[in-house]
């Protein structure tokens, strides 16, 4: 059975992904991710990113502030997609909170 995620578009029509198409889209993003912080090297992940906010106002962080910020991020919208998930009656996905990780990993050693 193909699990399929819809989205509504502007124009009424719906869009849909399978749940194993996510993951293969997403297992390839994270790759990148990873290849990219990996590229970045010691003196990359320290160098100041210069750039403009939407309001055009400028700004500047370091590398690893921008990823950083990426992950943080990332956790945001793995809320949204666990409300929306649970309005719809699916079980709640296995825990993801680092200090349930550590806790996996500690029993595991």
């Amino acid at each position: 059975m193909v699990r399929t995620v819809e989205r509504p578009l502007a124009d009424g029509a719906v869009a849909g992904r399978s749940v194993s198409r996510s993951r293969l889209a997403w297992t390839d993003q994270e790759r990148n991710l990873r290849a990219f912080v990996d590229r970045l090297g010691d003196g990359g992940v320290s160098r100041i990113v210069e750039y403009r906010l939407l309001s055009g106002q400028a700004g500047a962080s370091p590398m690893w502030q921008m990823v950083q910020h990426l992950v943080n991020h990332a956790s945001y919208h793995r809320g949204q997609i666990t409300t929306m998930l649970r309005q719809i009656g699916a079980e709640p996905a296995k825990p993801m909170d680092l200090i349930a990780y550590y806790r996996v990993q500690s029993v595991k050693s």
